[in-house]
């Protein structure tokens, strides 16, 4: 006996297996959860190496190539993409599916710190995360202001984002965007050359100059002037 004899000769049965199915769907269709970041974890690494100062063809040639070179002899590897922007290289590293995230992003790791002494001395140290769909951020707001740029970033990052960072449940803050103090020197090409200085000098000695030196302690300071000036002062005071 088939199916299509069991529908024809029993229409009744046929009709209320039929609207049984159809209440089950949409009860179910109903209590069907949503989420609008699922708990979801990707098999892809990421390395992300600053290279302040850099163009992207220096990026590319001289972080971005080297990485790539390193990992892509990992087991497991679907595709291996880099980005290289000015001033620093993002290179994904994307497993094949059921390869454990943890293991390679370890493993990543590993052939990373063993290219870490090919890279320019000016790169800082290499980051590398696991990609996370739940890191992503879930509200973006927008301020603006009446002052200038960077009058607008000092009062979100000093007032709005300390208070956002007390709120229950809010794992971290970042801003973007505004204006940062920054010192621009404009080199005239000419006159370096007139006077035989070359760009790498004027480089060292800003570097040279830039400096947080810490203060003087008492203790170092018991030998120096500063503490036989006190001490004529206080005999000073003493004898009058």
């Amino acid at each position: 006996m088939t199916l299509s004899s069991v529908a024809i000769k029993r229409p009744v049965f046929t009709v209320m297996i039929t609207v049984g199915m159809l209440v089950l769907g949409l009860v179910g269709y109903r209590r069907l959860g949503s989420d609008l970041f699922p708990d979801v974890s990707f098999p892809a690494v990421v390395v992300t190496v600053p290279y302040p100062g850099a163009s992207p063809k220096e990026v590319e040639t001289l972080v971005s190539k080297p990485l790539e070179d390193s990992v892509i002899g990992i087991n497991g590897i679907d595709r291996v993409r880099s980005f290289s922007r000015e001033g620093s290289s993002l290179v994904f590293v994307l497993f094949n599916l059921g390869i454990d995230v943890t293991d390679a992003a370890t493993e990543v790791r590993e052939r990373v710190s063993q290219v870490r002494y090919k890279l320019p001395a000016e790169t800082k140290e290499p980051i590398i995360s696991r990609f996370d769909v739940s890191a992503s951020p879930v509200l973006t707001y927008t301020v603006r202001g009446t002052g200038s740029l960077a009058e607008t970033r000092d009062y979100t990052d000093d007032v709005i984002r300390p208070a956002l960072e007390q709120v229950d449940g809010v794992a971290a803050v970042d801003i973007k965007g505004g204006a940062t103090r920054e010192v621009r020197v404009l080199l005239d090409r000419p006159k370096l050359d007139a006077v035989g200085v070359g760009i790498a000098q004027v480089v060292t000695r800003l570097r040279a100059e830039n400096l947080n030196v810490p203060g003087t302690t008492t203790r170092a300071c018991a030998k120096s002037p500063c503490a036989r000036w006190a001490s004529s002062r206080a005999s000073t005071r003493s004898a009058t």
